[in-house]
């Protein structure tokens, strides 16, 4: 009797379209002949596991193996050969489209089809430096960057004219080729000769000398966004260099540096600052007005007995929170106390004074403590 299609795949009865692609990608990793080379039992199983994806992917097919079983997807099933034969080009066929483009390109070489195959042009990359304010506020600037266009001499076609571009005789204009390994599998390997382009030139163009490209002076704008980081990147797409063969451009990748500032210290979207204030605000407190990264007058309360070092916060006073919609950090601010060191003879009269009564005070204090 033979193995019922959702066991083979692992899958219930009721397994939707895209529970039957998972499990049959699981399994064709697992078992391609690819990596299991001289097992017969994977060659076995792979063929096997193709087979139930062929029928349990066709709605109709699946339709009428729920109602008949096996029996009931044999004939006219869409596997050639009939009566339920088995063509092991089927497989290729059906596993090369469900995976082209992704992991098994590496055993494939990519999907054949009927245009050439086009490369991607080169990424770009170089830094810019802005400051704190900058990257604070958002900042748009243009720049002057060398990078390679599409050749105008010859369309981007690197031949000198039309009739120099012919279609590759190796590959016929596919820009692949396939060769059939150990009388089952075929190989799909980018063409030798057109290197994947599908097309020779016989004549290359004086001007870009084959390559359909030039380098040139070309000017950017860049919009660089509010709450920007030290080493984040920015990408621009389609700004690199141009394709060798009429494929898309690469990009431009732009690596951001924030200056020092002088008085802030960024930690993500929190802003660090030192104020420093004269002890005796400290002791006393007071009211005071700074000035925040955006040029705003902030006032800020010291609290009576405010510590050397201690933090204050300013909620919603740091930095933007990249694409947040406007949400700030925090402003943190150290305070710092300024003691004196030379005093007059006034001011040490009245420390001295001070000093006195703050002993006495503690003694109080010390003396309620121990009769408690």
């Amino acid at each position: 009797m033979a193995q019922d299609y959702y066991e083979l795949l692992g899958i219930k009865k009721g397994a939707s379209k895209e529970d039957i692609k998972k499990a049959y990608r699981k399994m064709a990793v697992q078992y391609h002949p690819d990596k299991n080379q001289g097992d017969a039992k994977a060659e076995e199983k792979f063929k096997q596991i193709n087979e139930a994806y062929s029928v349990l992917s066709d709605d109709q097919k699946r339709s009428a193996y729920d109602r008949f079983g096996a029996e009931g997807v044999k004939g006219a099933n869409g596997f050639k050969g009939g009566g339920g034969g088995f063509n092991p080009s089927d497989i290729f066929d059906s596993f090369e489209d469900l995976f082209s483009g992704g992991i098994f390109d590496g055993f494939f070489g990519g999907k054949s089809s009927n245009s050439s195959q086009q490369s991607r042009g080169e990424d770009l990359q170089f830094s810019l430096e802005i400051s704190l304010e900058e990257a604070f506020m958002g900042y748009q600037t243009t720049k002057t960057i060398n990078k390679k266009i599409p050749c105008s001499n010859c369309n981007g076609t690197g031949a000198k004219d039309s009739s120099s571009i012919q279609t590759c005789p190796t590959c016929r204009g596919q820009g692949k080729i396939r060769q059939t390994q150990g009388g089952f599998f075929s190989i799909t390997t980018t063409c030798p000769t057109c290197h994947g382009r599908g097309k020779v030139i016989r004549e290359v163009c004086p001007v870009c000398r084959g390559t359909a490209s030039v380098s040139k002076p070309s000017t950017i704008t860049i919009k660089i966004p509010p709450g920007i980081d030290e080493g984040q990147r920015l990408k621009l797409t389609g700004e690199g260099n141009a394709s060798s063969n009429g494929g898309i451009p690469g990009d431009l990748y732009i690596q951001i540096h924030v200056r020092k500032h002088e008085y802030f210290l960024r930690e993500d979207e929190n802003l660090l600052c030192v104020l420093e204030i004269p002890y005796i605000d400290a002791i006393l407190g007071t009211t005071l007005n700074i000035v925040s990264i955006d040029g705003k007058n902030i006032t800020l309360k010291i609290p009576p007995g405010t510590k050397d070092g201690q933090t204050l916060r300013i909620k919603s006073e740091g930095m933007p929170v990249l694409n947040s919609g406007g949400r700030r950090g925090d402003l943190h601010i150290k305070i710092s106390l300024i003691i004196p060191s030379k005093l007059s003879s006034e001011e040490k009269k009245l420390l001295e004074q001070l000093k006195i009564f703050s002993k006495e005070k503690a003694n109080i204090k010390k003396q309620q403590k121990s009769f408690f």
